[in-house]
């Protein structure tokens, strides 16, 4: 005799990214079947060390590519730049 157990799980589904400076929306339909990637996404994830201000605090977020190069072009002293291939 089989004994069965049914198990219910939830499953998490990604429907979008939203940039946590800006807001937008960065999901892009790349099919008509309902794909889609992340066009222009940067996750962020910062922790903070040993000693800092906000110690063994962990920040993630994400960021348009817009905000990102916003963020850079606010530099004092210009961030590296090279071409990735």
């Amino acid at each position: 005799m089989k004994k069965i157990k049914i198990v219910t799980q939830e499953v998490e589904i990604l429907d979008d990214l939203i940039c946590n400076k800006c807001g937008k929306s960065l999901k892009q339909i790349i099919s008509t079947d309902g794909d889609f990637n992340f066009c222009g996404l940067e996750e962020v994830q910062m922790i903070c060390g040993y000693g800092s201000k906000n110690d063994g605090t962990i920040y993630t977020f994400s960021m348009c590519e817009d905000c990102v190069l916003e963020l850079i072009k606010s530099f004092k002293i210009p961030a590296k730049e090279e071409d990735y291939l």
